[in-house]
Order: C-alpha cells, then sequence, then structure tokens
C-alpha cells in the first residue's frame, strides 16, 4: 500500500477540498437508501391496509411520496458525488500523468536505452489513467459499503433477531468466496500487465518501422507476431475473467438460499403473527443491500492490491534517477568560444565493454574536426558526450578549458547543436520543425537557416511552402529533404559547436559540399565535428580522426593520414579506385 499511499498524497492531497465532498455525499446517500426498505415495509404494512379499509388514500398517497422523496435524495446524493470523484480523480491522473512526462524528459540517453517504448508509453498514459479510475471505485466505495453494511445490519436487528442470523451466516460465506476469487486472480492481473506491455511495445515498434517491414515484404510475419501477443493477451484476460466470473454464479446461490431461508423462516413468524408481511419484504431488501455491501468490500481487496502495483510502476520511473544531471552549482553564465579537449576518455553502455578507450585529442575553436572509421568504432558515441547525452566512465571532455559536468545542461545544449544520424522531425508544419531549435525564431530566421542548409529551394516548390504540413516523422519527404530540414534546425540556434552526425549520408555529394560551403559562411565563429562515411566529406578538416575499435588508429591532415594510416588509405582506395597505399 505504501505506494498509492504515496501516490494519493502527492496527487490527491492538492485537491483533497474536492475529494472530501464525495465519502460525505456517500454517507447521506447510504442514509437515504437505507430509508426506503422501512418505508416500502411501512407501506405494505400500515398505508395500503389502513388506507384501503378507511378510505383514506392520503396515507398512500403520503407513503408514496416519501419514498419517492428519499429516493431523489439518493439519487442527487450519489450523482454528485460521483461528480466530485470524477473531478478530483481527473486532476489526480492528469498531474500523474504530466509528472511522469516531465520525468521522462530529464532521463538521458542511458536511461531511455533501458525502457522500451510500449513500457514506456503505458506508464506515462494507460496506467495513470487506471490508477485514475480505480482511485474513484475506491472513493465511492472505501465510506460507502462499510456505512452500507454496518446501518443494514442495525435495521435487520431491528426488524427481527432471529431472521438476523441468517445475514450473520451468510456474511463470512460471501467474504470467503470473494478472496478465494481474489487471491488466485491477483498474480494473473500482473501477467495480463505484462502481456499488455508486450503488444505496446509490437506495435510502437511496427510503427516506428513500418517501411521497413513493408520493404522487406515482411507484412504477414509482422501480423503473425502481432496477432500471437494478441492471443496470448486474450487466454490470459480470459483465464483471469473466467475465474472472476465464478464469483457471480456462487453469489447468487448463496443470495437466492437466503431469501428462501427469509421467506421460509419469515413466513413461518407471519402465520404465528410476530411479524409483518412488510417487514419480511424490508428484510429481504436489506438482505441484498448487505450483501451488495460486503461484495464491495471485498471487491476493494480486488482493486487496491491491482492499484498498488500500477502506481509502483509509474513512481518506478518517476524515481528513475537521470544518468546525466546538473551538479549541484553548474556554470549558467557562460559563452562556448569553441575549443574541444578530450583527456584519457573511457566510455562503455552499462557493464557492457567500453567503446571508446583512451580517447585523447584537441580542436581549437572556429576548427572542423572530421570523424571516419568502421562501423561500430565508437564515432556516435564519442560525439554524444560532448553535449552530455552520455557522462565519460573515466577521463574528462572539457569545453574551453572547462569539464563539460561543470555546465549547466539546458545552457550547454543551447550552444552545442547536433544533427543527429537520424533525421527525426515531428507532426506539423516544416516552419515547426525548424523553429524547434528557436521557439523564437521569427519567419526571416527560419529562412535564412533553411537557404545555410540548402533547404529554401525544394520547400518553396511545396504549395504551402514553410506552412506545409508533414506527417508523423516527417513521412512526406525524402530522406535527403528530412536530413536538410534537420540541419536547418540546428543551423538556426547559432551554436557554437555543430555536430553532424553522419548527417548528409542522404544528399548527393554536390549538395553536400554546397551545404558545408554554406555552413562555412554562414557560421563563422563555429567549431565543427563531422562524423562522415565518405571522405570527401571531411577532406579539407583541420583534423581527421580515424577510429577503429573505439580507440583513435590516427589523427591528422588529409594528407597526413594517405601518408602514414592504412585504415585511412584502405578506405580513400575503396571510395576513389586506385592503386591501393602499402
Amino acid at each position: 500500500m505504501k505506494n498509492y499511499v504515496r501516490t494519493l498524497k502527492t496527487y490527491m492531497a492538492p485537491y483533497w477540498y474536492i475529494a472530501i465532498l464525495t465519502p460525505l455525499l456517500m454517507l447521506v446517500e447510504v442514509y437515504f437508501v437505507v430509508q426506503i426498505p422501512r418505508l416500502i415495509g411501512e407501506t405494505i404494512d400500515v398505508a395500503i391496509p389502513n388506507g384501503i379499509s378507511t378510505g383514506n388514500y392520503e396515507l398512500i398517497i403520503d407513503y408514496t411520496l416519501r419514498i419517492l422523496l428519499v429516493s431523489v435524495g439518493a439519487i442527487a446524493c450519489g450523482f454528485l458525488a460521483t461528480v466530485f470523484s470524477n473531478i478530483s480523480t481527473a486532476l489526480m491522473g492528469r498531474d500523474m500523468s504530466n509528472a511522469t512526462y516531465k520525468r521522462l524528459q530529464e532521463l538521458s540517453f542511458e536511461n531511455i536505452d533501458k525502457i522500451e517504448n510500449g513500457k514506456i508509453l503505458t506508464r506515462i498514459v494507460h496506467d495513470p489513467s487506471r490508477i485514475r479510475w480505480m482511485t474513484k471505485m475506491i472513493m465511492q466505495t472505501f465510506f460507502r459499503a462499510p456505512a452500507m453494511f454496518i446501518f443494514t445490519i442495525i435495521e435487520v436487528v431491528k426488524i427481527n433477531r432471529q431472521l438476523s442470523y441468517i445475514l450473520v451466516i451468510i456474511s463470512p460465506l460471501i467474504i470467503l468466496v470473494n478472496v478465494v476469487v481474489i487471491r488466485k486472480g491477483y498474480p494473473k492481473f500482473r501477467i495480463v500487465r505484462r502481456k499488455f506491455d508486450k503488444v505496446n511495445t509490437l506495435t510502437a515498434e511496427n510503427l516506428e518501422n513500418n517501411r521497413i517491414v513493408k520493404a522487406f515484404n515482411r507484412n504477414d510475419y509482422e501480423i503473425d507476431k502481432y496477432d500471437g501477443a494478441i492471443e496470448e493477451l486474450k487466454e490470459t484476460t480470459t483465464g483471469v475473467n473466467r475465474l472472476m466470473a465464478i464469483s457471480s454464479p456462487v453469489l447468487m446461490l448463496i443470495m437466492n438460499l437466503s431469501i428462501a431461508a427469509v421467506l421460509y423462516i419469515g413466513g413461518t413468524f407471519v402465520i404465528e403473527g410476530t411479524i409483518d408481511i412488510g417487514k419480511i419484504q424490508a428484510f429481504i431488501i436489506y438482505l441484498g443491500q448487505s450483501a451488495g455491501a460486503l461484495m464491495a468490500i471485498t471487491g476493494l481487496l480486488n482493486i487496491v492490491p491491482r492499484v498498488e502495483t500500477l502506481c509502483a510502476r509509474v513512481l518506478g520511473l518517476q524515481d528513475m534517477e537521470p544518468a546525466v544531471k546538473n551538479n549541484s552549482e553548474p556554470k549558467s553564465d557562460f559563452e562556448l568560444t569553441g575549443k574541444i579537449e578530450f583527456k584519457n576518455v573511457t566510455y562503455s553502455y552499462g557493464d557492457l565493454k567500453p567503446v571508446l578507450k583512451n580517447i585523447n585529442f584537441t580542436i581549437e575553436p572556429g576548427q572542423k574536426l572530421g570523424i571516419i572509421g568502421t562501423t561500430g568504432s565508437g564515432k556516435s558515441t564519442l560525439v554524444n558526450l560532448i553535449p552530455r547525452f552520455y557522462d565519460v566512465k573515466e577521463g574528462e571532455v572539457l569545453l574551453d578549458g572547462i569539464n563539460v559536468r561543470e555546465y549547466d545542461l539546458k545552457e550547454l545544449r543551447k550552444q552545442v547543436s547536433v544533427v543527429m544520424q537520424k533525421a527525426s522531425l515531428f507532426a506539423g508544419t516544416i516552419g515547426d520543425n525548424i523553429r524547434f531549435g528557436n521557439q523564437t525564431a521569427e519567419e526571416d530566421e527560419i529562412i535564412d537557416s533553411s537557404k545555410t542548409a540548402d533547404a529554401h529551394e525544394f520547400i518553396n516548390r511545396f504549395n504551402d511552402q514553410y506552412e506545409t504540413y508533414l506527417g508523423e516523422r516527417g513521412v512526406n519527404l525524402s530522406g535527403g529533404q528530412k536530413q536538410r530540414t534537420s540541419i536547418s534546425r540546428s543551423v538556426i540556434t547559432a551554436p557554437k559547436i555543430l555536430i553532424f552526425d553522419d548527417s548528409t549520408s542522404a544528399v548527393d555529394m554536390k549538395t553536400e559540399r554546397r551545404i558545408l560551403s554554406l555552413l562555412n559562411r554562414k557560421l563563422t565563429q563555429t567549431t565543427y565535428i563531422i562524423i562522415a562515411q565518405r571522405i570527401s566529406s571531411i577532406i579539407d578538416a583541420d583534423k581527421i580522426i580515424v577510429l577503429d575499435n573505439g580507440e583513435i588508429n590516427g589523427i591528422g591532415t588529409h594528407e597526413e593520414l594517405l601518408d602514414t594510416n592504412t585504415i585511412y588509405q584502405e578506405i580513400h582506395y575503396s571510395q576513389n579506385g586506385g592503386e591501393k597505399y602499402a
């Protein structure tokens, strides 16, 4: 219960003045509801006989109006209680979902790498919604059900102490049935949650890789895989529902037997003249009310463990400590010149073997660094350490002679911009996607940055130009157009350090040279790092690093590496032909 209690303290407590109205109104509703069987009994025993025998039909109308008035009061209180519980739990769910999403934004790449997308979606969207719904049920039941059971016990004892023993007998039976079903069902609910996560993950993966699925004609394979996951979810859910459904006929049997007992024993008392028929009717209604209250109470035993599990999942994400965060007194008032130093840097993902080992180099402000190497040599990992997407395990990364850990993360990333290897765009207009890099940018700044990225021309060919709406992930743009839009998004930030993580791979060499030339003229004081597969992309760099298996195999200019570095020579030979360097 600790996770659920903590959730209520955090997200429900601010709205206690709304939430408290639900149990108060529920108690008033119970009071009204408990009066109805008594009034029905009195109508049968008093109003109808006396009214018919004396012709006083006003007495019958009077009792009927009493029942109607009490019923309306009960309905009104129940309705208002539901309204206030909906409002308070909706506010709670909103805050919980927002807090979880905010935490997601604070987590580093290292944190996100460890969580499947489907699980993240479940914890942000589905779990808070379920917690909200279950909390509403608890609010409406926690006070109402015990109060209903207590009040009905009092009333049945008032009617006939001997008949009340029937309720004493069936109460533990009702509780036993519910407890057995819940104990059997609870572990299965946890399995259902895992199966649901699996379905969410498969869905997220397919949406992300839909084009790959179609390109390899694997639609049937994906459908079969999804069908399998859905079938597992269905079987597990059906098993839980089947188990829970057992309780209904058993409880119905107990109730019918108890009613039969009341009719038999009560009928004997009526014949003996010790009780009236109306009171037998009232007793049967009270019997149903008390049984319903018991089932609601035991239902809480079902809901509470489930909501505890959901809260543990959501709080688990919220409590996740960002692997990369500011120190206690980060440096926030600074302007980088663009000098970059790596000193004995080693990095590994988790407990795996290092992907970077003992990296050392320096770039002066305004210089251009090219990085080339085989696939998996650690190129992207290296540049991700500069804006602190990851933190080094050993050594240090310095910007202007200061360890990057000393800088405020937000300010650091304002001055260090990365054009990612995968050009990711958002649903929205082209202008909105470019402005994502600088929310205050004016239209002329957007156009200027797109011209620098050689994107202005193709954007103008669209009917709506910069107002052209892009589908999710920019599906209506080509790969090269996506990359140029992504470059525009980084250029508009006017960064001091601009990193291209193989970000021009989808454009032809002529366009790539034009983009790099435009960037050199536009951002004259910017330090560039260019990860490339083509030597032509970095041939004019001030320094080129050759990475191999996480280590620097060579560093120098294009001409120097052609003379001294075997790996660079082989790459140059494979791309340009000619004789292989010895």
